[in-house]
């Protein structure tokens, strides 16, 4: 099917129209958006063809299967630049992911600020989410943190997945960081902890990955991260770690 996404007016008038709406978006009726647009046209088809899974759950501990159904459904069939767009990501929020957005997000007291975050993609109207945005919107942030984990040449590709979902936090210390939308970076970063603790034999704490992205944000105020390789990121947090010890 060709996914569909709001049109930027009908967008702009559901998105002006949060703090009239806060009680809705806790409910597991969304009929109230065809009579809010009052049968207006409110979406247009786009050009993406895909088939759209059934996600799980309503934790934290479920995201990964979600991320491994969102991105190999996907992964395929849109570009980096066609998933930045915030009106796709607010209508699968809205319409087939309704019944997920609410069970994963919502709670007894809403707020309109939270209603940005993971129906919409933030504060901004502008149709291109920024990165914080796109990695708080409930289903775009399945997308991208298999985008940015995601390894086609490893037997499990979805290895390094796996680690940044081991942890709540540690996936909120490494996603939301300055750096946190350049691939090579991210998957450095993890390969460097996964690096330290298959030698050690053990776990980071917490301490220490916070530690770590504390000093890679630093490190990126005086050199280009952006321009370090893979692999360079890699020894970099690795020999992070182990001089901490």
């Amino acid at each position: 099917m060709k996914l569909k996404y709001f049109k930027e007016n009908c967008y702009y008038e559901l998105f002006d129209s949060i703090d009239d709406n806060i009680d809705r978006y806790t409910s597991q009726d969304s009929s109230w958006l065809a009579s809010f647009f009052d049968k207006k046209e409110f979406a247009k088809e786009s050009s993406i063809n895909a088939v759209l899974p059934e996600l799980y759950g309503d934790r934290f501990e479920n995201d990964l299967v979600n991320v491994r159904l969102i991105y190999d459904s996907l992964k395929d069939v849109i570009t980096p630049k066609q998933a930045s767009n915030e009106l796709l990501w607010s209508y699968l929020t809205h319409f087939r992911y309704w019944n997920y957005t609410v069970n994963r997000w919502s709670t007894d007291k809403m707020t309109a600020s939270s209603i940005r975050t993971r129906f919409f993609c933030g504060n901004t109207k502008s149709g291109k989410a920024d990165r914080i945005g796109l990695l708080r919107n409930s289903i775009s942030r399945l997308f991208w943190l298999g985008y940015l984990s995601y390894k086609e040449d490893y037997r499990n590709k979805y290895e390094l997945t796996e680690l940044l979902l081991s942890k709540s936090d540690l996936c909120l210390s490494i996603i939301e960081r300055n750096f946190s939308m350049n691939k090579s970076i991210t998957c450095g970063i993890l390969l460097g902890i996964k690096q330290y603790q298959e030698e050690k034999e053990t776990e980071i704490g917490e301490n220490e990955w916070r530690s770590l992205c504390r000093y890679l944000n630093r490190y990126g105020a005086v050199a280009m991260l952006d321009n370090m390789s893979e692999e360079e990121i890699e020894q970099l947090s690795y020999d992070y770690l182990t001089k901490k010890q």
